[in-house]
């Protein structure tokens, strides 16, 4: 939550058709969105707020969507100790929530606001409106059956909210676990547990998986004896019949799965070590298929005959060894039949790991047309979710895994231009500075932004070379002057344009992502073309690696082809048909001659293919850098930057999935290539390479 959100976060979602809006959970009943200029929050919490205060709300909980069938609608739900839901966030200013309520076996009762007036506690009456019977606790999350149909599970209990079809806003609600519900028949069970943890519908039923701790009571002290004390012996929980519960509708009551005794047992316990499930979610193109998440990995098995469940397997694939906090599948909404089926797996301090279920991938080495593209779905789709529907698409001219910047070390420094320096306004000059000014002060990080941190240097700076207002917090033409002299690198150069993530201990490191992203910054961008002067300069062109395998050190390559002109249409519509022929004649084959038209950037041995000095993983893309001499490019020219990229794991192998008659075309037909347009311009002052 870019806006609104600081500090904790729990459950969060995207609206499936306002996707610009994003909610997310800080913390207990504090629920917040982005854009937040049209969002009310079901609760305005104040002080001794009944549904944030005394635990009655988890401190982390989650939140579903889901798309109405007709009308470009969605709704949300999301529960504190009760469940809310609304219906027209995006479309109404401000959106309004409702509580569903808890209500007899089969009477349906208007849903209504639990908080009339400015969303304050109003009546007691209100207050306890839709909460539960005392035993189920708060909300642990909300998953969306259909859009009629939702199923909340709390910390003890689960509960089927149903609406009338015919009468919008009433519901019926259905206790299916939990306190005062009648116990089944053997075989089915009770699920029990110190609570549960998360809850998977299984599409096109009123089935569903339960998973739990996995035991039914806690370590007994909580906290052991330190030093270990004999008079205070430590009593280990109580194994539950399970983990992982499958719900029958049908049969009125849970099933064991068996997850809970997967694990051998180790000497001298004869029981199968308590392995906790915290997530659960079930492939919506294979119902039958379960995965979920426990205390070390993903465990997966598949539903057969009676609802009974086949053996439970580790589905690691690569994954490390962790908790696994959340599980979702993503699949393509429009339904388009080369969508992947991405399983995302949230993993406690190791970031979000995916895998495709749709199909076996081979090992992929790219780059990317815009941000958000991660060349799974051809041709690359350009719209941003981010953005209000029906927003102009990105543009596939400006990939952000090519930048230029000056090629360093320089010949002469570059000129003090324009008026003193001391905000962001001028934020290329401001960066030019910066990237001279850390190899005074290594803490700088140049980004062209303005920081107290920036000012404190400066002052600092001036104080010590005794330059004119040593007070002055700014960059003015003798402090620029003195830095310029006096910023050297480890070779006694002149510091300035080196490449910002390089340093005396690490001269030959390439750059990351963030690299590219904050330390790299053009002179001026106009409609998503990067304004850069008529000079020698450096391409960095970040590679990308997709596989459990990295790449060895000079295994990773790129080929960089570069043309200029007057008209940018002219240039973007260049027919780049013989371009995948001659990238691979590189690696093999009969050789082919450069393309009319087209220059190559040469790496440093005289070859067309620029090696990534160091191995390239999936968890880090790396920069490899190119010079260029741009100075013969007339004023004003564009310069398109065609960047294909390979590796020795994946040698330029995946084949277009369309026609390559353009650069529009090769780049989202084709994940080995990706475009940036830039237009060049004299330096004003000093030219660093007379």
């Amino acid at each position: 939550m870019k806006n609104n959100m600081q500090g904790d976060g729990g459950g969060v979602t995207f609206h499936p058709v306002q996707s610009h809006y994003v909610m997310g959970q800080y913390a207990e009943a504090g629920w917040d969105c982005d854009p937040s200029g049209r969002y009310a929050a079901p609760c305005n919490l104040i002080d001794n707020d009944p549904e944030q205060a005394n635990n009655t709300s988890n401190f982390y909980s989650g939140i579903d969507t889901v798309r109405r069938t007709s009308g470009n609608r969605a709704r949300v739900a999301l529960g504190t100790n009760r469940v809310w839901v609304t219906d027209n966030l995006g479309t109404s200013n401000p959106n309004t929530w409702r509580v569903l309520p808890i209500t007899a076996v089969g009477t349906f009762v208007q849903w209504r606001d639990g908080r009339p007036g400015n969303r304050r506690p109003s009546t007691a009456a209100n207050m306890a409106f839709g909460v539960p019977p005392a035993g189920f606790g708060p909300v642990v999350t909300v998953k969306w059956v259909d859009e009629r149909t939702l199923l909340a599970l709390f910390n003890a209990g689960v509960i089927r909210y149903s609406e009338d079809p015919g009468n919008p806003g009433r519901w019926t609600s259905t206790a299916l676990i939990g306190p005062g519900v009648a116990a089944p028949a053997a075989p089915l069970v009770v699920p029990q547990a110190t609570f549960f943890t998360d809850i998977a519908p299984v599409p096109g039923t009123n089935d569903f998986y339960l998973t739990t701790t996995g035991q039914t009571t806690n370590w007994t002290p909580a906290v052991p004896a330190s030093p270990t004390s004999a008079a205070v012996a430590a009593i280990s929980p109580v194994a539950a019949a399970d983990a992982c519960f499958y719900y029958d509708n049908a049969a009125g009551g849970c099933r064991l799965t068996g997850l809970g005794q997967v694990l051998p047992a180790l000497p001298p316990r004869a029981t199968s070590p308590i392995d906790p499930a915290y997530s659960v979610t079930v492939d919506p193109a294979n119902p039958s298929t379960v995965y979920v998440g426990t205390s070390i990995g993903v465990w997966t098995s598949t539903k057969i005959a009676g609802n009974a469940h086949g053996p439970w397997q580790m589905f690691v694939n690569g994954l490390p060894e962790s908790v696994v906090q959340d599980l979702h599948i993503w699949q393509d909404p429009a339904g388009a039949a080369t969508s992947p089926r991405l399983m995302r797996a949230t993993l406690q301090s190791r970031g979000v790991w995916e895998v495709n279920l749709a199909a076996a991938e081979p090992a992929r080495t790219y780059v990317r047309v815009h941000p958000r593209d991660d060349r799974r779905m051809f041709p690359t789709p350009m719209q941003n979710p981010r953005l209000r529907p029906g927003a102009a698409a990105e543009p596939f001219f400006s990939s952000p895994d090519i930048v230029v910047r000056p090629e360093a070390p320089v010949g002469t420094t570059p000129s003090f231009r324009g008026t003193n320096i001391w905000n962001g306004n001028l934020r290329y000059q401001l960066w030019t500075f910066q990237t001279a000014f850390r190899w005074i002060y290594p803490s700088v990080i140049p980004n062209g932004e303005w920081s107290d941190q920036m000012g404190d240097l400066v002052e600092r700076h001036r104080r010590l070379r005794g330059i004119a207002n040593p007070g002055a917090r700014r960059i003015d033409a003798a402090l620029w002057a003195d830095v310029m002299a006096n910023a050297l690198d480890e070779n006694g150069s002149p510091g300035v344009y080196r490449a910002p993530w390089q340093n005396a201990a690490v001269p030959a490191l390439p750059g990351s992502e963030i690299d590219l992203m904050e330390t790299v910054v053009p002179r001026r961008v106009r409609n998503s073309v990067w304004q850069v002067y008529r000079e020698r300069s450096t391409v960095d062109v970040l590679l990308h690696h997709r596989d459990t395998r990295p790449v060895a050190a000079n295994g990773a390559f790129v080929v960089l082809l570069w043309r200029s002109g007057a008209s940018q249409n002219t240039l973007l519509g260049t027919d780049c048909t013989n371009l995948v022929p001659f990238v691979r004649s590189l690696t093999g084959g009969a050789p082919q001659p450069t393309p009319p038209g087209w220059n190559v950037g040469l790496a440093a041995d005289g070859t067309p293919l620029n090696r990534l000095s160091v191995d390239l993983a999936a968890r880090m893309p790396r920069a490899v850098s190119i010079n260029v001499d741009l100075s013969g490019v007339s004023t004003g020219h564009r310069i398109l930057l065609l960047a294909v990229v390979g590796s020795t794991n994946d040698v330029f192998s995946a084949v277009p999935t369309g026609p390559v008659t353009s650069v529009e075309n090769l780049v989202r037909n084709w994940p080995h290539a990706a475009a940036r347009v830039v237009s060049v311009w004299p330096r004003p002052g000093n030219q660093l390479f007379p």
